[in-house]
């Protein structure tokens, strides 16, 4: 009743938000031109139609049709063809609205703002534009409403009118339905009621001209500050609102543009919004990517910290699973769904598939999972998966799999936006795939971090469950969480990667060369492995830059031991490590951070993990430096010797140099 109750309300303010926008379009009149060259219906369409998609198109007929005979039929004769025109109007307009959907499928534009986007979204425009001025002229062509005297002109200012449209109402307002709380209006805070009513003020001083110099045609600059202040306070759907204000009012008082002519005036006003739109939405897209990338690594971080969390129940799983017996292996599969499920937060629903000879729906969240078990078996056939996939269009997708059954599947669950899969191998006969879902309405979608994250996943699990050594060994474990530690790394960057492998295997060599236990050794291997974990909560560009870093980067870079302590610290598994990875950029003189250790306070084995990351950072050309020869390398471990390190610590270095330490860097 709640999802039908939203439907209902959502449709009523489409159907307003057209009847307005038409209303308006008709309202701002200049001179003896029939309207303005703006049309905001089409603009309003488009955003409504890109965000909900087809459903909305009968919405948008309804609010188009009530808003035509409000402006064209109120105070003009009553008759069966006006009547018969306005539903002509209506059915072009949801047809271009429809155009829309294919032009943007055809021209596979995606949501990200790239340069390639934006091409192929204004190419899209213009050629939508066009069409629906040609179909627009030709209607009242047929009816007799005009004459081939003046189609091209009206073509042209149609044309124009409708992209003026799209640019000042449509783009804004599509971002408003994505990305703002309340893009209907429906409650205000009082600081943009604030900024609202001083631009009215504002912008009725500069129309009104009753103020000694101070007039629209030579101060309308001032209202770049308030789009500036837009961009920087408020959501997507201010930017809108501004503008209509500002055609309102300027339909009751035009300027004085007379000594350029009327096209001069309604072409100088809707530029003058498409540049004051584009500063908003530049502003503001690049004041939300600096908001999205402090969330990016904020998530980034929690759901390193979920991985461990959840790794420590999951490793908890392998010791039962000596024994494959098929109700075993169903209530792992649900406890990992669960797990996963809760991991990962953006997803809406999920269902857990087991695949043996046939298929088994186990588990379901938003689901029935009566009538998910009554799909034909031969959708399994697409749902296993190597590696992670995302469906973009899933409801298409579930009703050419259920086929005859996709009406009872539908009266009982949830309509769907987007869909991601990955397959686990419990065994080489038992598959468990699992599915998370977005709601239709859902204002989201998967992207490829998201693949990365479920590839990692997916490494992780399958480990677990590998067929030859059902985790007869603890180690397999360990290392199978190691590599999806490594595999959330490599979000970053390939070096990032490569040098935590290098610091790994230098710092288990040189663990052998000063008779270190084989416990020891293991875990200054994994150490190695993860010891930049704490990047992770750094900034990319930060992390990956050339030059060198600046007072203040080197002082955030500095952040980064404590950062993966504090990851790793909670692990039953791996808070051994952590301490090793506190103290890898320590050193012997105390010249070192985060702690300033020095002399015997300074282990053995996290000295020996700062003298390999040492060594392989300047084995091994980095974004930062340049790779150095053998000599060198002895030449600068020499320099350091009881000072950045111990002696002994060193001797052991560079008689592992002398033993064929460095080898594979310089074949």
């Amino acid at each position: 009743m709640k999802i039908a109750i939203r439907f209902v309300r959502n449709d009523v303010f489409v159907v307003l938000f057209v009847m307005l926008s038409v209303v308006l379009g008709r309202l701002f009149r200049v001179g003896t031109m029939e309207g303005s060259l703006i049309w905001p219906a089409i603009g309003m369409g488009f955003a409504f139609v890109l965000h909900q998609r087809t459903r909305i198109l009968p919405a948008l007929f309804i609010g188009y049709f009530i808003g035509i005979n409000i402006a064209f039929l109120v105070g003009t004769p009553w008759s069966l063809m006006a009547i018969f025109v306005a539903v002509l109007q209506s059915l072009a307009f949801v047809f271009t609205l429809y155009m829309v959907l294919r032009f943007w499928q055809w021209f596979k534009i995606g949501e990200t703002l790239t340069g390639a986007n934006i091409a192929k979204a204004a190419v899209a425009i213009g050629t939508l534009a066009l069409l629906s001025a040609l179909i627009g002229n030709g209607l009242y062509l047929m009816v007799g409403f005009d004459t081939f005297d003046h189609f091209i002109d009206n073509v042209t200012t149609w044309m124009v009118g409708d992209i003026f449209g799209y640019l000042i109402i449509g783009v804004p307002y599509y971002f408003a339905l994505r990305e703002d709380e309340d893009p209907y209006y429906t409650t205000f805070e009082w600081k943009e009621v604030l900024f609202y009513l001083s631009f009215i003020v504002v912008a009725s001083a500069l129309l009104i001209e009753q103020v000694p110099f101070f007039n629209y045609v030579e101060h309308r600059y001032l209202f770049i500050i308030f789009a500036i202040i837009m961009a920087f306070n408020y959501g997507y759907r201010t930017p809108v609102a501004f503008s209509v204000m500002t055609l309102i009012m300027l339909s009751f008082w035009p300027p004085d543009f007379t000594e350029f002519g009327d096209y001069y005036y309604v072409i100088s006003i809707n530029t003058f919004l498409v540049v004051l739109t584009i500063i908003v939405m530049t502003i503001r897209y690049f004041v939300d990517s600096n908001k999205e990338k402090q969330v990016s690594l904020e998530v980034k971080s929690e759901r390193l910290d979920d991985l461990l969390t959840a790794a420590e129940d999951l490793l908890g799983l392998s010791s039962d699973l000596n024994a494959v017996e098929l109700n075993r292996i169903e209530i792992q599969a649900k406890k990992i769904f669960r797990v996963v499920f809760t991991l990962f937060n953006k997803a809406e629903y999920g269902s857990c598939l087991l695949v043996e000879e046939g298929f088994r729906f186990v588990d379901a969240i938003g689901f029935n999972l009566g009538s998910l078990n009554r799909m034909p078996n031969q959708f399994t056939r697409r749902i296993t998966f190597e590696e992670p996939k995302i469906v973009r269009q899933s409801e298409n997708f579930v009703e050419s799999q259920f086929g005859e059954y996709y009406a009872e599947y539908r009266e009982k669950n949830p309509p769907l936006k987007e869909s991601i899969y990955f397959t686990i191998r419990f065994t080489e006969k038992v598959l468990c795939t699992l599915c998370f879902d977005l709601d239709s309405e859902s204002p989201h979608s998967f992207s490829e971090d998201d693949l990365v994250y479920f590839n990692s996943m997916q490494k992780l699990l399958n480990g677990l469950f590998r067929t030859d050594d059902l985790i007869s060994e603890y180690e397999t474990t360990k290392d199978q969480l190691v590599d999806t530690m490594l595999k959330t790394i490599r979000l970053f960057d390939e070096a990032t990667m490569n040098h935590s492998v290098d610091v790994a295997e230098m710092a288990k060599k040189l663990a052998e060369h000063a008779d270190c236990d084989k416990e020891t050794r293991d875990l200054l291997y994994w150490a190695g492995i993860m010891h930049d974990i704490g990047k992770l909560g750094l900034p990319k560009a930060l992390i990956t830059k050339t030059g060198e870093l600046s007072l203040s980067e080197y002082e955030m870079m500095k952040e980064h031991p404590r950062l993966g302590y504090e990851t790793l610290k909670d692990s039953l598994e791996l808070k051994t490590i952590a301490e090793y990875v506190l103290h890898h950029h320590e050193r012997y003189d105390g010249s070192g951070y985060p702690e300033g250790l020095s002399g015997q306070r300074l282990r053995l084995p996290s000295e020996i993990l700062a003298l390999a990351e040492v060594i392989a950072t300047m084995a091994r050309r980095q974004p930062y430096s340049p790779q150095k020869s053998l000599v060198e390398i002895v030449s600068e471990l020499k320099r350091l010797r009881g000072k950045h390190f111990s002696k002994d610590v060193t001797d052991i270095a560079l008689k592992a140099i002398q033993y064929g330490l460095l080898d594979g860097f310089y074949e």
